[in-house]
Parts: C-alpha cells; sequence; structure tokens
C-alpha cells in the first residue's frame, strides 16, 4: 500500500483488493461501491473518501492494480480451459438444480474458491443458459431406453380427451384428495390400478437428479394437455414420464394418509361417543343405584322374613320395571378397561368398504424380526379372498395388544373377526407412523436409504457436498473444532458470571436468566414514528399492489402455462384482482360483485397464472427489492430470519385441518407456515398441519431460497426446536439461535472430564457419545448432502428421522451431535444479552407480519376456503406477496419522508431508524370504497329486480 503514491490510489487499491477477496472480480467503476464500504476503507488507510472520485483517470493504473492486485491474493484471469470446465461443470450442476440464480450462484462460488476472476455476468448468463438446454438433451438421452413404443404411446394417451371420466387422464391423475372418506380412498385405488396396467409401477428413473425430476414433475402438474401436445419430443416425453412416475408415488403416499386420517377420524368419533355415552348415562346410573340400594336394603334387612322378600321388593318396584333396570344395568356395564373400541365398531360398516381393497393394493414390509403384524395382515387377505365366515388361525394373535385382546377373542375363546380386522388396520396405522413398517412404491412411507444420495454415488460426491458445505469430511476433526467452540463458550460464560451487573446466575444447581427488558425508546423515536404516521398518505391496497409493480415489475414473472406472457393492461389488472382475491380471502363470485371484473375471468388468470412456479419468482423479486432498499439495511442484512405458524379456522372440509381447540375451538384449522427476514421481508410461506411440530418444517424454505438473501442464522420458538435440527443447521453450514422455554431445563454436554471451568462444571454433567458422531459422521454428512443436492426434502426427512425406533445409528448420531451444538448455543445465548435482545426482535417482526397479514386476510372471517392442498399453497403465497408489498410500499414512503424530516430544524438521527417498522397498515385501505347514489336510492318506487 505504501508503495501507491496520492491518496486516491491508496483507496482504489484498497477497494480492488477488496472486492476481489469478497466477490471473486473487481466492479469496471468503482464510483458504483455503496458509499458505506468505501467511507469504512478509507477510514482504514486513513484517507479522505472523496478523493475516489480521481481514482483511474489513467487507465494503464487501474489494470496496473488489478493486476498486482491478482498476483497478491493469487488469483488469475479465466481462460478458455477453465470456461470449458466451468461448462462442464454447469451441466451436471444443471441436471440437479434448474433455477438459473442457483446456478449463477455455483459457478460464482466454484469460481471463486479455485481464484479465478470471474468473467462478465453476461458471459456467465450464457453458460448457465447453454447449460440448461443442454440438461434438457441430456435429461432425454438418460431417459431413453424406458420410453418404448408402448410406453409412448401410453404417455401421449393421458393428453387426449376421456369422455368416461369427463377429462384427460392426465387431469384425473393430477386431482387430489380433499377429505379422508372411503370415496377417495377407492378412487385412488382405482388410480394404482390404472397404472399399474401400464407398469408404470417397474419404471425406474434412478439415473435422473430428484431436482431434475422434481422440474419436469411440476411442469407436468400445470401445464394443459393441449399445450404438453405441442411440445417437442424430446421436452414432451421426459416430462409425461416423470410426471406419471411421480404420480404413482403421490397416489400411493396420499391413499395411506387418507388411511391413517380416516381411522384417526373414526377413533376420534368413537372417544367422542363414550363420553357422550358417559354424559347420558349418568343420570340412569344414578337412577339405578337408588334402586339397587333400596333393594339391598330389603335384602339385608332382618324383618323381612325369607319367604316374603321377594314379594316386598315386587311392592317396591314392580317385576317388569326390575326386567328393564337390570337389563339397562347390562348395557351401562362398561369393559374392565373401559376403552372406546366398541363405539369404533359403529365405524366398521363404512372401513369395510375399502380395507379389502386397500390390504391388497400395496405390499407391506417391516423392520421388526418376526413380523407377526405383517402375518396378520397377510392372513386377513387371505380370509377376505377366501369369503370364509370365521377366522380360526389363533397363531396371527401375537400382534394384538393387551386392551384389544379383550375384544378380539370372544368369552368362548373364538376369533372376533369384525374386531381382528379393526386391531389389524389400527396397529398397521400406528407402525406406518412409526416407520416400524415401509411400503413398496411409497416416498413418504419409505426407508430412510431410500431418501439418501444412494451410497455407490456417494464416495464420488462427497469432496462436491463438503465444499459447497464448507465442511471437513473428517468427524475427529469436525468434533475438535466444536469443542474448541464449547471451551470459547464456556470461558466468556464464566468469564461474565463473575460480573455483579450480569442477569444470568446459578441457584440450586440451574442456570436462571432474568426476563428480558424492553429497552425503553427516547423520546425522539416515539416523536419519529409520529410524523411517519401523519405524513404516510392513504392508499387502497389494489393500488398500492399496482405501484408497487411499477417500481419492481413483480407481474413479469406471471407467465400462461402456454407460455404466453400478460401484454396489456387489462391482462395486468385481470391478475392483480385475482391475486388481491387470494390474499384478501374473497371468493370469485363475491369478487365479481365488487369489481367489474367477472367471475368466469377472475377464475382463468386465477388457475393459468396463479401457480408456484409463478408466485415463487414474483416473490423473489420483491424480497430483492426490500433487500437494497437503504432504509431496510438498518433493519438488517439479510443473513437472520425467523420462521412461525400463522394459524387460519377452516370453513370447509378439508383433510390437512385438524381440530386444535385453543385455537380453533369446536372447529377446525391449519396453519400458514411463514419465514420472515430481518429487513422485514416473508420470503417463504406454505400450509402446514396444527399438530404438526414447527421442527418438521423449518429449514423447507431456507434450503429452498432463490432470493439474494444471504441467509445464515435463522431462529425460532421452541416448537421449532429439536436436538436433529440443531444438527442438521450446523452440518449445513447454518447457525440455529431459537428461543427456548424453560432454557433453564435443559442439559448441558461436554466431550470429556472439564479441567476447568469450576463454575460451570457441576451444570455440565451429561457426557456425549463421540464414538457414536466419529463412526457415522460420514452417514450425517450423506443425509446433509442429500438436502443440499435435493434428494429429499427437509419437511420429509426429519418426519423420517423423528420416527424412526431410537436404536436407529444415524438417528443416535444426530441426537448426539446436536446436543453438542446446542449446549453451545446456550452458553453463548447465557452470555450475551445482546445475543437475546437480538434473537426476541427477530421473532416480533415475524409476529410484526403476522399482525399486517391478518388485516389482509379479513374476508370470510379469515376462515380458509380451500380443498386442495395446491389452492392453499397459491392462496399462502398469494398472501405473502400482497404482505411484502405492502411492507415495500411503507419502507418507500418512509424513507421519502425521513428525506423530507432531514431539511426541517429537528432532522432525524440514522441511530433510531432501526427502531421503525414497514409492518403498518393504519393508512391501508383493503375494503375497497363505498359509494352512495342518493338520488337512484331514494327515488326507489318499487323492489329491485330478483334474479
Amino acid at each position: 500500500m505504501k508503495q501507491h503514491r496520492g491518496d486516491e490510489n491508496k483507496l482504489g487499491w484498497a477497494l480492488q483488493l477488496t472486492a476481489l477477496r469478497y466477490l471473486g472480480f473487481c466492479p469496471n467503476d468503482l464510483q458504483t461501491v455503496p458509499a458505506s464500504i468505501v467511507s469504512y476503507l478509507a477510514g482504514q488507510v486513513g484517507v479522505e473518501p472523496q478523493v475516489l472520485a480521481n481514482y483511474g483517470q489513467r487507465d494503464k493504473t487501474r489494470t496496473q492494480h488489478t493486476r498486482e492486485v491478482q498476483e497478491y491474493l493469487g488469483y488469475r484471469e479465466a481462460t478458455e480451459n477453465d470456461l470449458k470446465e466451468l461448462a462442464e461443470w454447469l451441466l451436471k450442476r444443471a441436471l440437479e438444480h434448474d433455477r438459473p440464480i442457483t446456478l449463477l450462484g455455483l459457478a460464482t462460488q466454484k469460481l471463486h474458491t479455485a481464484k479465478v476472476v470471474r468473467p462478465g455476468i453476461t458471459r456467465l448468463a450464457q453458460l448457465v443458459d447453454s447449460a440448461r438446454e443442454k440438461a434438457t438433451l441430456e435429461t432425454y438421452r438418460l431417459l431413453a431406453p424406458l420410453l418404448t413404443e408402448e410406453r409412448i404411446l401410453f404417455l401421449d394417451g393421458l393428453l387426449k380427451a376421456n369422455k368416461e371420466l369427463g377429462s384427460s387422464r392426465l387431469e384425473w391423475l393430477r386431482q387430489g384428495a380433499t377429505a379422508n372418506s372411503s370415496k377417495f380412498i377407492l378412487e385412488n385405488l382405482t388410480k394404482l390400478d390404472f397404472l399399474r396396467e401400464a407398469g408404470v409401477d417397474t419404471w425406474q428413473l434412478t439415473g435422473l437428479n430428484p431436482n431434475r425430476r422434481k422440474f419436469l414433475t411440476q411442469v407436468g402438474r400445470k401445464s394443459t394437455p393441449y399445450l404438453l401436445s405441442r411440445l417437442k419430443t424430446e421436452r414432451r416425453l421426459p416430462i409425461l414420464l416423470a410426471f406419471v412416475v411421480q404420480s404413482y408415488e403421490d397416489i400411493i403416499d396420499e391413499t395411506l394418509d387418507l388411511f391413517i386420517g380416516y381411522l384417526e377420524e373414526a377413533n376420534s368419533r368413537a372417544i367422542n361417543d363414550l363420553e357422550e355415552f358417559r354424559l347420558n348415562k349418568a343420570r340412569a346410573m344414578d337412577e339405578k343405584v337408588r334402586h339397587f340400594q333400596a333393594l339391598g336394603s330389603f335384602v339385608l334387612s332382618e324383618e323381612i322374613v325369607g319367604d316374603k322378600l321377594r314379594e316386598s321388593i315386587f311392592q317396591y318396584l314392580p317385576r317388569a320395571a326390575l326386567e328393564a333396570a337390570v337389563e339397562e344395568c347390562t348395557m351401562l356395564v362398561r369393559p374392565i378397561d373401559n376403552t372406546h373400541y366398541d363405539f369404533l365398531l359403529k365405524s366398521y360398516k363404512a372401513i369395510r368398504h375399502f380395507s379389502p381393497r386397500f390390504l391388497a393394493a400395496f405390499t407391506f414390509h417391516s423392520n421388526v424380526a418376526t413380523a407377526p403384524l405383517l402375518q396378520a395382515i397377510k392372513t386377513l387377505c387371505q380370509f377376505n379372498a377366501s369369503r370364509k365366515k370365521h377366522l380360526s388361525d389363533h397363531s396371527t394373535l401375537p400382534f394384538v395388544p393387551g386392551k384389544w385382546m379383550n375384544y378380539v377373542l370372544n368369552p368362548n375363546g373364538s376369533i372376533n373377526k369384525e374386531y381382528y380386522e379393526l386391531a389389524v388396520l389400527w396397529e398397521l396405522r400406528a407402525a406406518l407412523r412409526s416407520a416400524n413398517v415401509w411400503v413398496t412404491g411409497s416416498r413418504r412411507y419409505a426407508t430412510l436409504e431410500s431418501y439418501l444420495i444412494p451410497r455407490e454415488q456417494w464416495p464420488g460426491l462427497r469432496p462436491e457436498v463438503c465444499r459447497q458445505l464448507g465442511i471437513t469430511e473428517d468427524g475427529a476433526k469436525q468434533l475438535n473444532l466444536l469443542a474448541a467452540e464449547l471451551e470459547t463458550a464456556m470461558t466468556k460464560l464464566e468469564q461474565r458470571l463473575g460480573k455483579e451487573e450480569t442477569k444470568v446466575r446459578i441457584e440450586e444447581g440451574k442456570f436462571v436468566l432474568s426476563s428480558l427488558e424492553a429497552s425503553g425508546l427516547p423520546k425522539r423515536v416515539s416523536e419519529l414514528q409520529h410524523q411517519i404516521n401523519q405524513r404516510l398518505p392513504w392508499v387502497e391496497l389494489i393500488a398500492l399492489l399496482i405501484e408497487v409493480d411499477s417500481w419492481t415489475k413483480y407481474s413479469d414473472c406471471f407467465v400462461h402455462a402456454s407460455g404466453h406472457e400478460l401484454c396489456d393492461a387489462e391482462a395486468k389488472a385481470h391478475l392483480y384482482i385475482a391475486i388481491l382475491t387470494q390474499a384478501c380471502n374473497f371468493s370469485l363470485a363475491r369478487m365479481e360483485k365488487a369489481t367489474d371484473f367477472t367471475e368466469e375471468r377472475l377464475a382463468y388468470y386465477t388457475h393459468w397464472y396463479l401457480r408456484e412456479e409463478t408466485l415463487r419468482p414474483a416473490i423473489t423479486k420483491l424480497v430483492n427489492f426490500q433487500h437494497h432498499q437503504p432504509l431496510a439495511r438498518h433493519w438488517g442484512n439479510g443473513t437472520l430470519s425467523s420462521s412461525d405458524g400463522q394459524r387460519f379456522p377452516v370453513a370447509l372440509s378439508n383433510r390437512k385441518a385438524k381440530a386444535l381447540p385453543k385455537y380453533f375451538g369446536y372447529g377446525k384449522g391449519l396453519p400458514f407456515y411463514t419465514w420472515t427476514s430481518d429487513e422485514n421481508s416473508q420470503y417463504g410461506s406454505k400450509p402446514t398441519v396444527s399438530t404438526d411440530r414447527d421442527a418438521l418444517y423449518i429449514l423447507d424454505e431456507i434450503l429452498n431460497n432463490e432470493t439474494e438473501l444471504p441467509l445464515y442464522e435463522h431462529t425460532s420458538d421452541t416448537a421449532g426446536s429439536t436436538h436433529i435440527i440443531f444438527a442438521l443447521f450446523s452440518l449445513l453450514g447454518l447457525q440455529f439461535s431459537p428461543r427456548i422455554r424453560d432454557m433453564g431445563e435443559q442439559r448441558l454436554y461436554r466431550l470429556g472430564r472439564l479441567k476447568e471451568h469450576p463454575v460451570l462444571k457441576p451444570l455440565i454433567k451429561n457426557l456425549l457419545k463421540q464414538r457414536v458422531i466419529v463412526k457415522h459422521y460420514d452417514e450425517l454428512l450423506r443425509i446433509t448432502g442429500s438436502l443440499k443436492l435435493g434428494y429429499v426434502t427437509a419437511s420429509l426427512l426429519i418426519s423420517k428421522l423423528q420416527s424412526l425406533p431410537q436404536k436407529n445409528a444415524m438417528a443416535q448420531a444426530l441426537e448426539e451431535y446436536g446436543k453438542l451444538v446446542e449446549t453451545i448455543f446456550i452458553l453463548r445465548y447465557y452470555e450475551s444479552e445482546e445475543y437475546q435482545h437480538r434473537i426476541e426482535a427477530q421473532l416480533n417482526k415475524g409476529e410484526g407480519l403476522h399482525a399486517l397479514r391478518e388485516v389482509i386476510f379479513f374476508a370470510n372471517r379469515g376462515q380458509l376456503r380451500k380443498r386442495q392442498l395446491e389452492a392453499q399453497a397459491n392462496q399462502a403465497s398469494c398472501l405473502n406477496l400482497v404482505t411484502n408489498a405492502v411492507v415495500i410500499w411503507n419502507t418507500v414512503y418512509m424513507t421519502e419522508i425521513l428525506e423530507q424530516l432531514k431539511t426541517g430544524n429537528q432532522p432525524p438521527e440514522e441511530v433510531d431508524y432501526p427502531h421503525l417498522s414497514p409492518t403498518r397498515s393504519e393508512h391501508v385501505n383493503p375494503y375497497g370504497r363505498y359509494q352512495f347514489n342518493m338520488e337512484e336510492e331514494l327515488g326507489r318506487t318499487k323492489l329491485r329486480e330478483l334474479l
């Protein structure tokens, strides 16, 4: 640095050095570098930021500096061979990831790691486009052996109209179930029979990357039969092939879900019937007790002679009345265990409508050596096929739990066929949920191994996965790194415990943390917020959507399924109203009456334009726009995010909706789970199940993130925290920082005997099983790599890991790894009050956005009215889009207000900006405007015409 004369050269050289080190290239125009970065580096080298304007007046100077910086950092310019190798590497990645932004990010990361100067963005974009095109052709080449003449006829036949169905087979296969009913179970079994007749269950797409397969499947789900029929052969057939194979798996999974859901609902009804029985019969039981108390008195009385006993009893209670009372007592007497299984028998006839076909349709496997349940299923299938009236094989009874045995076995020792079948189905439900039984052809109810990178492919992928994750391949080395973090965390916390002002202390062998005190805001901040509220203009929600689109061009992402773009103002107007209809929870019929748009046209735009592959990039555009707002940078830098569920009641029958009295009273509901950045944008949203723990879904949108947010750290409430989640975040190179309820009750773990730390030693008693982690570390990497490369979604993998038996080695290794990572986090949390406030503030941002969403989602009393999961997902995304639009609009106008206030007598201070929030809605009108035509209404002489 000293050898460069002139302040501008020192600063210019420093900027080029920094840019190359962190970005992998030097910008052509250093004048475009953000002022905050220029000021920071200027302070580092001891010059004024303004001197940068004089830098590079001689091109030779700048070029020379570029060469010096490259040589100093060990970088080199990209050669044709480098670009050729990059193109080949991108082709492999394009077979894994189809998203251009993902491929672009991977390419820049690879060049950066290899210390090759990144070429221009246009050249990289060309390489990405070329790789995606070649991936299409390579996909067809990989699948060509499967495309026999017979299969091609079958696939193309799916696109033709079927008079019996009233639609094409393609559309029939795409229709999902909307309720846990026997009707939908039987419909799905019919679909499976149709696909099996074509041999779909034998088609193997193992040579195709899961992400590529998922992409092709999505195109097949959304495209019309007409559009698919017009595609070239090399595009159409892979799409149909992937769609059909995926549909086969999905239908199996959905059928098993329906089966489990149907039995659970039947069981709930039986429990409710038992409770109702107890309530209804309580009065009758009291009456019988009084009768038999009186009868007992007669029997025990010494005044009544034996031959007059019966006569005396019948005088009190006539014979007919006594006989009726005895019969009613027989009905009132419950089994000794007092279970509800006899009430479950009421559902037997309905269950019997589908149970024989259901059991015969699948091949069940068990990880239990003896597998008595599988033997019972086989026996039941044989019995159903033979149409016998009685079951006599007692050798299959070992599967029957104790409480069921009183029902399955009659008093004479014979088998009660109805209860036997109910017991088989009920135990099968439990075994499927716990992963003790899996099903051939299923994805959700399959073995853990089927979710992971195949073992034979793993050695070749391991180095690339570890490079992308930034993690070592050596388990012992990784444990040493974590041990160093643990040691640092213990040292810092022990130092803090010795200070008087600390809010963490030790009482009765436990950590106790004083409640966080809300930091009082200076009076000037409240005044600033008041000034902003006063100046924000009143705006209609639809006008806000249009204005934000003029800034962000998010509507460009909404392309018709045929590929046609929105070409005129009228089309865009329909799109805005369609989005608003979904986000505000209106029905299309109600929106027709409130606007000049017909229900038919709104339905057209909703169906053909609002879908995952258009809504996701539109939301991405909005999140990226917010990411580049200067004011948003005062709220965060995009590295921290949070997630939480927002629960909505459900008005119609919905198989995903669950009863949760705490939130839905006597009804049912489901949550929209959302992911919120520290810049107050929401980059993800999906419908989930109320009874599922948040931890199942927490990684989904983080791994699917397509925005420019450099996500690194994530927080949630206790429901999102498990040891497995801590482990997966760490292995993925991310930081998990939840707010855990009753943190003082959490166990802390150590790797070995603590030689130091006398204060903490009594509290960190639990010893980790290091050998388990090291022994199975490669498997942990394979699990994480499978998530990273898209072989499995996080929610599916986590649900499987959590349901596995505790003895499973991989699950146990993840648990041990997660215990260590959680211990490090807890110690850091106790040590830093700033860290605690940061987590709390981020979760509060999510709550603020939920409040804003409630304002937007106001129609139909906020009750969800979508039956299909896909329609629910699209509605969640529309709500997400509109919420982000409001946040952006507020941010932009707040920025303008702050600029105006700077010219006043008391200009705002930037130190107060982090306390401001764009999640305000008092000035936004989501309801529309009322119109009053007084002359027409007062002059009405007769009733309005009836429809």
